[in-house]
């Protein structure tokens, strides 16, 4: 529909609006932590279920040798290192929490070679410490 002048009355050209359009901006990406696989497939946060860790250090008092702090160093740049301190002031240091005992053995060779010749598979039901064998029947036998 044409629109006039109204002081004139002649056509009046209308002129488009102009539409910009939008650079094309990249989508923003954000990348994601690495995770070892034998890690998180298999994490329980199931109350009931067991549990299995692999413990790479116990010091009393947090006193931690050279060789663990480097060994340390090195796993945390690839996992979670859990630490914590039981009943008698002694810190505990672990890595994963997982469903499955043969997952777990395979972690615990991982540390070996990672300098953690002294690692071994801890087991816990809510929180609590249990001992392996048990914790391997109420997993299922896993």
């Amino acid at each position: 529909m044409a629109t006039f002048d109204k002081v004139t009355g002649k056509p009046v050209k209308q002129e488009k609006p102009v539409v910009t359009a939008k650079k094309d901006v990249a989508p923003v990406v954000t990348a994601k932590p690495v995770e070892p696989p034998v890690e998180k497939p298999t994490q329980s946060s199931q109350a009931g279920s067991p549990v299995f860790k692999v413990q790479i250090g116990s010091f009393k008092n947090d006193l931690m040798s050279t060789a663990f702090r480097k060994a340390k160093a090195k796993i945390s740049k690839q996992m979670t290192v859990e630490r914590y301190s039981d009943s008698k002031n002694n810190v505990i240091y672990t890595v994963g929490a997982l469903a499955i005992y043969a997952e777990a053995v395979k972690l615990r060779e991982q540390m070996v070679s990672e300098g953690v010749k002294d690692a071994f598979i801890a087991a816990y039901l809510d929180g609590a410490r249990i001992k392996v064998n048990e914790a391997i029947k109420l997993a299922g036998g896993k």
